[in-house]
């Protein structure tokens, strides 16, 4: 059994077409290799990400909320990750 130190959820909704409320676009890569997943830069944050699985995904919220094109690297599965593209619409 894991210990996970705090409650996090986190959802999208995702459509295969712009709509009149998109505001960005993913591009999204399954990679099979390992790669360092992006860190946040506040250490609580960062605590958060590293310590709660659905907190992975705080990179890319923070990646869309800032509203630039970037690359996220999200850790997935043992020796292999997910890349993902963000960039505005």
């Amino acid at each position: 059994m894991r210990t996970i130190g705090a409650s996090f959820g986190m959802a999208m909704v995702m459509t295969p077409h712009t709509t009149a409320r998109t505001f960005a676009s993913l591009e999204v890569d399954f990679v099979a290799q390992a790669a360092d997943a992006t860190r946040m830069n506040d250490r609580g944050l960062e605590a958060m990400r590293a310590g709660v699985p659905a907190a992975r995904s705080l990179p890319l919220l923070c990646a869309l909320a800032r509203g630039t094109t970037e690359v996220v690297i999200l850790e997935y599965l043992a020796d292999s990750h997910l890349q993902v593209r963000v960039a505005p619409c």
